[in-house]
């Protein structure tokens, strides 16, 4: 699959896994809906991660590759994580379960359309290194 789709489209599927994982949680309390969300998170966050180090490795000049991928590592916790734990552990915290998941499925919606458009237009650019 990796081979041909590309490791974008990886992400992609990744994005609408955690798209259907956060509307289930913000509308659904059944413990086996829950539970499959649970799946649905294993999707999530392996193919972002694993589809994001093999574009890195894809895209990065080899002697540079692992400062890229320690970049990459540094934004996508200190921006991601700590941005959505702060702003969504708030909400969270008043009790607004749903309001809280709904926001990050809404905040994945807008990344999944911005990855599409990063894909049209990555193929129109020569930005990185061909190896």
């Amino acid at each position: 699959m990796l081979a041909k789709y590309g490791a974008v489209f990886i992400i992609g599927i990744s994005f609408i896994a955690g798209i259907l994982r956060l509307f289930i949680l913000a509308r659904f309390s059944d413990q086996d809906i829950v539970l499959f969300s649970q799946f649905l998170h294993g999707i999530q966050f392996s193919g972002a991660y694993l589809g994001s180090l093999i574009y890195i490795k894809e895209k990065a000049h080899p002697q540079r590759l692992g400062s890229a991928q320690a970049l990459f590592s540094t934004y996508s916790r200190a921006f991601g994580t700590g941005s959505g734990a702060y702003l969504l552990g708030n909400i969270a915290g008043t009790g607004n379960f749903t309001q809280a998941f709904e926001i990050a499925a809404w905040v994945s919606c807008a990344g999944l359309f911005l990855l599409f458009w990063f894909s049209k237009t990555e193929k129109k650019h020569r930005f990185f290194y061909d190896g």
